[in-house]
This record gives C-alpha cells, sequence and structure tokens, in this order.
C-alpha cells in the first residue's frame, strides 16, 4: 500500500550522500561555483560529499579528491567531506580477487589514517562491498566483508570514531543474494568493534522490515534515504550513457541492458513507480525517524548526469517527506545530519 502527500516538506534539509568526480580525463566536470550554486538554491543547508565505490578504477580519481577539497573549502561550512573510497574500494576489490601484499596493505590504511587525523573529513566513505551491475557498462565490486583487509580498515575507522557509509547490495543481477555474507558481516563487524558507527546507504535495498532489524540491533547504525522509484528514478533516466551493447552483426543488443533493469527490480525500493512512499517504509520512518537521514546519491561530474537533475531529487525528496508528520519528517531531513555531524 502507498501513502499520500499531505503536505510538501518546505523546512531546512541536509544531504549526506553527494558524488563529485572527475570521470575520466576526457570529461570536464562542472565549476566548483556552479555545484555549490545548485546546492544552496534546492534549499540545501548542509551536504557531505564523497567518492563513488567505483571511483579507484580510473586515472582521474585524485582529480576528484581536489575538486571535493575546493568544494568544501569554497562552502564555508555548508559541505563537508568523506575519504577513502577512491583508493581503497577498488583497491579491496583487486586484493580479494587477486592477491595482495603486507606492503601494499600498509600503504593504504596509512593514507587513511593520515586522511582521518588532517581535519578536512567528516568521515570515510562510500565504501563498496557488493555494487553490482544495474546499468549496461557498470562495473562490479565484489568482496565480502569477512575480508580481513576490510576489517582491518573497519578497525582503524572506529579507533577515530569516524562515520562509515558502506554500500552493500543484497541481490546481484542475476538474483543471486548475498544476504547471509552481508547480515554476517555486519554482525562480525559489531561483534569485535561495538562503537562501529555505520551509515548505510541507499535505504531500499532491503525490506522495510530487515530494515527495523537492523536497527532495532545496532544502536549505532543510521539509514541515508535515497527517494528512488521502481522504475529507477529521474536522474537514471535522464542520465544519458554512452555504452551500448551491439551485437556481431553491427545491431544493437539489449540483453545486457535488461539484465541490468532486473538487477534494478531486484532491489528493494522506499518509493514506488508514482514517487510515493510504500506503507511499511512510512510507518518505519515515523516509528524510529532519529535513525534516517536524506541520501541522494547525486554525481556531479559524471558523464551526461547534468547538475539540474539535483533540483529535481530535492523536489522529490521534499514531496515524499511530506507524506510523514511534521516531526519526522524535519528529524530525517535536518537534524539528524545537523546532530551527526555539526555537533558530535
Amino acid at each position: 500500500m502507498q501513502v499520500g502527500v499531505k503536505s510538501i516538506y518546505a523546512g531546512p534539509m541536509a544531504d549526506v550522500h553527494i558524488h563529485v568526480m572527475r570521470r575520466g580525463p576526457e570529461h570536464s566536470p562542472p565549476g566548483i561555483d556552479e555545484i555549490l550554486g545548485v546546492i544552496r538554491r534546492s534549499g540545501i543547508e548542509f551536504a557531505v560529499v564523497m567518492p563513488t565505490p567505483n571511483d579507484g578504477r580510473w586515472s582521474t580519481h585524485e582529480e576528484g579528491v581536489r575538486l571535493r577539497n575546493e568544494l568544501a573549502e569554497a562552502s564555508r561550512g555548508i559541505v563537508a567531506q568523506f575519504c577513502g573510497s577512491n583508493y581503497l574500494t577498488y583497491w579491496m576489490h583487486r586484493a580479494y580477487h587477486e592477491g595482495y601484499t603486507g606492503r601494499g596493505l600498509d600503504a593504504i590504511l596509512k593514507r587513511l589514517a593520515d586522511d582521518m587525523s588532517c581535519g578536512k573529513y567528516a568521515g570515510v566513505g562510500e565504501i563498496g562491498l557488493y555494487h553490482f551491475k544495474k546499468r549496461p557498462g557498470q562495473n562490479i565490486i565484489m568482496y565480502p566483508p569477512s575480508f580481513e583487509p576490510f576489517l582491518e580498515m573497519v578497525r582503524l575507522v572506529v579507533s577515530q570514531k569516524m562515520w562509515l557509509t558502506l554500500h552493500a547490495e543484497p541481490v546481484d543481477e542475476d538474483g543471486r543474494s548475498y544476504e547471509k555474507e552481508i547480515f554476517g558481516g555486519l554482525e562480525l563487524m559489531y561483534r569485535h568493534n561495538p562503537d562501529l558507527k555505520i551509515i548505510l546507504a541507499h535505504t531500499g535495498m532491503t525490506t522495510a522490515r530487515k530494515a527495523r532489524e537492523l536497527l532495532k540491533k545496532y544502536p549505532g547504525m543510521m539509514m541515508d534515504v535515497v527517494m528512488e522509484n521502481e522504475m529507477g528514478g529521474s536522474q537514471e533516466r535522464k542520465c544519458k550513457n554512452p555504452v551500448v551493447a551491439i551485437n556481431a552483426d553491427g545491431e544493437r543488443y539489449d540483453w545486457e541492458y535488461q539484465k541490468a533493469h532486473s538487477a534494478r527490480k531486484n532491489l528493494k525500493k522506499a518509493v514506488n513507480s508514482r514517487g510515493k512512499l510504500y506503507e511499511d517504509w512510512s510507518q518505519l520512518f515515523t516509528e524510529i525517524p532519529e535513525r534516517f537521514l536524506v541520501g541522494t546519491d547525486a554525481r556531479f561530474g559524471h558523464p551526461g548526469w547534468d547538475v539540474k537533475i539535483y533540483f529535481g531529487l530535492i523536489r522529490r525528496v521534499r514531496r515524499i517527506l511530506g507524506a510523514l508528520d511534521a516531526k519526522a519528517a524535519q528529524l530525517i531531513a535536518y537534524e539528524n545530519a545537523q546532530k551527526i555531524f555539526k555537533h558530535p
């Protein structure tokens, strides 16, 4: 059952999951002033920018570090940063599948320790564990949370009392479940690190029932809410993906697209195809609103991603929050982020 909109939420907002990147030397990212202007005009009073899980695959990922640093400095307190995924996630993926040396692990952990102690960063992320293909051409990240280098990274983050944004998809494009690995991994992480502070990315990748179970079990867990609908959300429909599968005869070969579309459908959504909350998610947001944050997963600098898409994302979030009672909406929209990032 869906929940209708009572009003449009018009209060202050924070967005704790924004990507700013330069995806390849041939692509020019939008300027710092342009990105900051769009964020401000959208009514965002506080934002967190970070690398994507796949940033480390690109030779330009260090350019993304520079862009995010410049954006945070120019914002005068509006924008905070998370660090690490550009040199951690893809390294973990390759290390798991190809092997690694102790020297290599020591090097990335030292960089993480230096980043966390330099005063520029509010947390670590978006670290990917399982990140499957949901559109043609998308790269895969896959390694278990029981992987020892990952656990060493977690211990280091906990020692610095920082938040960790974690991306873990429970179903791949073929419908295979990784719930046992993910939920067992969370249990392992919290058993050895009871003070761990995780923001589980993209609420809606599991059911409301399972989300409630996780939040009740782990007091140090938050979830960011991407208000994406069953059809994939406007940012995906408007983003022009240059990768097209072609068969041997030069004709469009769209089996990959169909698999990717099925993968998107495998991930549970909080919002239906008409942009309205499902009743079980609405009940959960109302029951424990202090455990949720807004995270649009915006992609400034991604090829074909027009910065103006951001206005539509925020309008959708405000409309969906309008289906909740005023106090729950304000906690999710702004107060929770203000509490954990501005007043630790």
